[in-house]
Formats: C-alpha cells, sequence, structure tokens
C-alpha cells in the first residue's frame, strides 16, 4: 500500500509540475510577443518621426550611411 501511496503522490506532483511548466511558457509566449510588438512599435514611430522631419533627413542619413560604407569597401582594396 505504500507504494501505491507514492507512486500516486510521485504521479501527482509530476502532473502538477507539467502544469506549471506549461503556465510558464504561456506567459513567457506572450511576454515574447509583447517585446517583438512594442519593437516593431519603436520602428515604426522612428520612421514615421523621421518622415514628419522631412525626407530630406532620411535621405541624407541614407548617403551618410552610404558613403561611409562605401569608404569601408573600397578601403580594403590596395591600389595596384
Amino acid at each position: 500500500m505504500k507504494a501505491v501511496r507514492e507512486a500516486k503522490r510521485a504521479a501527482m506532483h509530476s502532473v502538477q509540475t507539467a502544469k506549471q511548466s506549461a503556465k510558464t511558457a504561456k506567459a513567457t509566449g506572450r511576454g515574447l510577443k509583447a517585446m517583438a510588438e512594442a519593437a516593431a512599435h519603436a520602428v515604426k514611430a522612428a520612421f514615421a518621426a523621421l518622415m514628419a522631419g522631412g525626407g530630406a533627413v532620411f535621405i541624407v542619413l541614407i548617403l551618410i550611411v552610404g558613403i561611409i560604407g562605401g569608404a569601408a569597401v573600397f578601403g580594403k582594396f590596395p591600389e595596384q
């Protein structure tokens, strides 16, 4: 009888552990989804702010990044 009680107790404990793990996984999933949505919202807000300030700011930013990137690429190759 003692072995049966211990087996039941162990089975109930494993069920409770599984339920708790499921709850934790669900909460983690919701948290990750909320973080992704917040990041997407922040990116959208940043682009909206750039466009509200005028497309010229955005174009200048692209030009600066292009110039720096081009200098980095062409700086790696020695002249022949």
